[in-house]
């Protein structure tokens, strides 16, 4: 009898054990999964503060078929600032439609409309060359995408149409 008190016992330890052992696995990888949550939880609300939206009248947005400068307002109705550290580097515009050969521009000027910092509410004014060979005609429908390329997904898209402007 005390042979299988003995072996009942061992069996018991054993399971203890590998239940232990089962247990810290599963703890680490709850933990683990719940910093990922909590860490991509802080990440969308961070974009979801953070927006941008083109106000150009859609059916005249201002184009110079001289100087090739096609002018965009954005502005930000986002929660909080959006930092840029350059003309280069901030605002990129992806074009598409008729005569456009060249999809992707980046800003050649930005002013700030009403600030020193893009603030909540306050309008940029951006600029950008369409460069030859690609071009822009009274008339034709085309498609824009600006994007806050130190953002992850904030941006905004329309469909629009030019009026011809001179400088």
């Amino acid at each position: 009898m005390a042979a299988t008190s003995a072996s009942h016992l061992i069996w018991f330890i054993a399971a203890v054990i590998a239940a232990t052992a089962i247990s810290g696995v599963m703890v680490g990888s709850v933990f683990e999964v719940a910093d990922k949550l909590e860490s991509s939880g802080r990440n969308m609300a961070g974009e979801l503060a953070t927006d941008i939206s083109i106000e150009n009248d859609v059916a005249m947005v201002p184009y110079n078929a001289t100087s090739h400068n096609l002018t965009i307002y954005l502005k930000n109705i986002g929660s909080k600032e959006i930092y840029f550290t350059g003309v280069n580097y901030t605002f990129p515009l992806f074009l598409s439609g008729p005569n456009i050969k060249d999809p992707d521009y980046i800003p050649t000027n930005m002013i700030l409309l009403g600030g020193n910092a893009f603030l909540p509410g306050l309008t940029l004014r951006l600029t950008y060359n369409i460069t030859l060979p690609s071009y822009l005609e009274e008339g034709n429908q085309y498609h824009m995408k600006i994007i806050a390329s130190e953002y992850a997904n904030v941006g905004d898209s329309t469909y629009f149409r030019i009026t011809e402007v001179s400088e």
